[in-house]
C-alpha cells in the first residue's frame, strides 16, 4: 500500500502540473483522487498554484459531505424564480432558519405555499418564520416513505392505489370539497393495505393533511404544486458534476459550481400557466391568508348623547 499511495501522489502531482501547463488549470484548480486503499479519503494538494504540485504536497483528506441549502419559487407572474442558495454545516432547524430569515431579509415576502419534504428542521423553521403560508409535503417523498415498508412484490399494486388517491374528478373545483374528497381516499387506502402493511399506512397517514394542501390553488398547477422533485431533479446535476471531482477546496467553490448548475438549469424550466380564474383563487387565498381583513372597532355607545326615539300615542 505504501508504494500505491506514492505512485498515486505522484501521478496526481504530474497530472496537476500537466492540465495547469495546458490552461485546463487556473491558478486556483485542483486535481483530487481517491485514495488506492480507502474509498471514504481522498488525495489533494495543499493550497499551492497546480504548476508547482510536488507529491509532498498531496495530502489525504477524509470524504465528510455537507449540505447546501436552495430555494425557488413561482412569482405571481407564473415565472419560476431561483431564490437563494447557502451552505451550512447541517439541515438542522436552526440551519433552514438562518437560510429562510436571510431570504426574508433580502426582501422574500411570506409566500403562499411551501413545498418541501419531510426534513424536521425545513418543516419547523418553515413554521417559525413563514407561518401564514400553507405547506405541501412532497408527494413523491411521501410515496418512498410509503414503499420503503412494503415488500418487493407487492410495490406495484401499492403505488398504483397510493398514486389513485390523487384522482380527483374532472369536474370538482380547487377548494376544501377537494380536499375532503382526497382525505376519504387516503382513508379507503389506509382501510384496503392496514393489514397487509401497518408500518405503510402510519408512515401515509403521518401529517395527512399536509398532503392535500395543493388541491386549493388552481387545477392547472396540481401536478406541480404537489412534489418538489422540481428542484431535486437539478441537485441530481450536481452530484453528478461533484462526483468526479472528490472533493472541493472550499464553500466559494461549492456555491460557485452548484449555483451555475441550478442558474443554467432554472432558464429551461417551465412556469406555470395563469388564467384569470386561477390568479383570482390565488388573490382570495392571498387576502384570506396573508393580508386577513382588520376588525373594525365596536362603536361605543354613550346613553347621555345617543339619540332616543319618542313614540307619542293618541
Amino acid at each position: 500500500m505504501p508504494s500505491q499511495l506514492a505512485n498515486a501522489a505522484y501521478e496526481l502531482a504530474l497530472a496537476s502540473r500537466m492540465l495547469a501547463n495546458e490552461g485546463v488549470l487556473d491558478a486556483f484548480g485542483h486535481v483530487s483522487l481517491r485514495h488506492p486503499g480507502d474509498p471514504g479519503r481522498f488525495l489533494l494538494s495543499r493550497s499551492r498554484s497546480p504548476q508547482l504540485v510536488e507529491p509532498a504536497d498531496i495530502l489525504e483528506y477524509t470524504l465528510a459531505a455537507e449540505p447546501v441549502l436552495a430555494a425557488w419559487g413561482i412569482d405571481t407572474a407564473g415565472k419560476p424564480v431561483f431564490v437563494g442558495l447557502e451552505a451550512a454545516s447541517s439541515e438542522s432547524g436552526d440551519a433552514w432558519e438562518g437560510f429562510l430569515t436571510g431570504l426574508g431579509e433580502r426582501g422574500l415576502g411570506c409566500p403562499l405555499l411551501v413545498i418541501s419534504d419531510g426534513a424536521p428542521g425545513l418543516i419547523g423553521a418553515v413554521q417559525r418564520t413563514m407561518g401564514a403560508a400553507l405547506r405541501q409535503r412532497c408527494l413523491i417523498h411521501r410515496c418512498r416513505n410509503v414503499l420503503a415498508k412494503v415488500s418487493k412484490n407487492a410495490q406495484a399494486a401499492v403505488k398504483a392505489d397510493y398514486w389513485a388517491i390523487f384522482e380527483v374528478p374532472e369536474d370538482m373545483a380547487p377548494g376544501l370539497d377537494a380536499v375532503a374528497y382526497v382525505q376519504k381516499r387516503l382513508d379507503s387506502f389506509a382501510a384496503r393495505w392496514r393489514d397487509s402493511y401497518p408500518a405503510a399506512v402510519r408512515a401515509l397517514l403521518a401529517d395527512r393533511e399536509s398532503l392535500t394542501v395543493y388541491l386549493r390553488f388552481p387545477r392547472q398547477h396540481w401536478t406541480r404544486a404537489r412534489h418538489s422533485n422540481f428542484i431535486e431533479r437539478t441537485f441530481g446535476e450536481s452530484r453528478r458534476r461533484v462526483k468526479v471531482i472528490g472533493r472541493l477546496p472550499g464553500e466559494h467553490s461549492c456555491l460557485k459550481l452548484v449555483w451555475a448548475v441550478l442558474d443554467r438549469a432554472s432558464a429551461g424550466w417551465r412556469g406555470f400557466t395563469q388564467t384569470p380564474a386561477g390568479l383570482r383563487l390565488l388573490q382570495d387565498l392571498r387576502r384570506s391568508l396573508l393580508e386577513p381583513p382588520t376588525q373594525l372597532p365596536q362603536r361605543r355607545t354613550d346613553p347621555e348623547t345617543t339619540p332616543q326615539t319618542v313614540s307619542a300615542i293618541a
